[in-house]
């Protein structure tokens, strides 16, 4: 298979070893660092970063044929196992349908026989200058070279693969009217002068803080701790309070003795017993022609169970 040492973009320029032949990008930027596939297969991403302020116009993959192929650009979120969880920037404006089945991407049976050079093309896809991104296959897998070495990021596939890097092309067209920043009037950092949103918004909190944490609690508190509006908010509870907003785990039920939230209850013969009826289980006549049983501490009197008799 012979791998493309030229770049051949779809849309509006041609680049060639990095000089403009035709178009209307008269100074169009390119990562190439693309090489026949001979590493690791099965890999979902790579990290980059450009020098200036560009718009993107595609980027070329060593892309396994077996699925399809479907890329995002993200902001990176680190290197950790959540490196794919980044707020997605924009994404490629087609998906590369398979032409094989999953099992092709699998190097230990087939090596690199089922990857080939494909192209995504973008629109619309502002990056900032000197912030690192994430290019991600959020469906299909792409492979890594031998020989070249992308110094500005790294590949990942579970999670990142500093030992690796994507084969990849990545080609651009810098942009000195891109002014990025908050674009969101609503936000309290809304930057007027700025045409690129590059996710940064913030907005006030209750206490009227930019970018804040502080939110109000269920009595309507800022930062409160629905101390202010709690009670009981069980309408047959004892203790029901109707003015209270946040059930605050205090309902309390009446007893057989009629005290809220007592601890009196029935014995087996139906009388109501200890809380506050006077009455204590370890007395013999609390039920009529009924044997009960007396407790002293806990422990079983000898000979407790007897008649009793009201």
């Amino acid at each position: 298979m012979q791998w493309p040492t030229t770049l051949v973009l779809s849309g509006l320029w041609i680049v060639l070893c990095g000089q403009v032949v035709s178009g209307q990008c008269p100074n169009a930027a390119s990562l190439d660092f693309f090489e026949e596939p001979c590493g690791v297969g099965l890999l979902k991403g790579q990290s980059f970063t450009l020098a200036e302020n560009s718009t993107l116009d595609s980027i070329q993959l060593a892309l396994c044929t077996g699925t399809n192929g479907e890329l995002v650009i993200r902001e990176f979120n680190g290197g950790g196992s959540n490196w794919d969880e980044g707020d997605i920037i924009g994404q490629a404006d087609q998906i590369s349908p398979p032409s094989g089945v999953p099992s092709d991407c699998l190097t230990s049976s087939n090596g690199f026989t089922h990857y080939s050079a494909h192209t995504f093309s973008f629109s619309d896809v502002a990056l900032e200058g000197g912030v690192t991104y994430v290019m991600h296959l959020v469906q299909g897998a792409a492979a890594s070279g031998c020989t070249l070495s992308y110094p500005g990021g790294s590949a990942f596939g579970s999670s990142q693969n500093s030992s690796e890097d994507l084969v990849f092309v990545l080609s651009s067209c810098p942009d000195e009217q891109l002014i990025f920043g908050c674009t969101d009037s609503g936000a309290c950092n809304f930057d007027v002068t700025a045409n690129s949103d590059n996710l940064t918004c913030q907005y006030n909190d209750c206490a009227g803080t930019c970018g804040g944490t502080l939110t109000e609690d269920e009595c309507g508190v800022c930062g409160g701790d629905n101390s202010t509006c709690a009670g009981c908010t069980d309408p047959l509870a004892c203790n029901f309070d109707p003015s209270a907003i946040s059930n605050d785990g205090s309902c309390l039920t009446e007893d057989c003795h009629g005290d809220c939230g007592g601890t009196a209850y029935a014995a087996s013969c139906g009388t109501c017993i200890e809380g506050n009826t006077g009455l204590d289980i370890s007395e013999c006549n609390v039920c009529d022609n009924q044997e009960t049983q007396s407790f002293y501490g806990g422990a079983l009197w000898a000979g407790a169970t007897q008649r009793s008799v009201l």
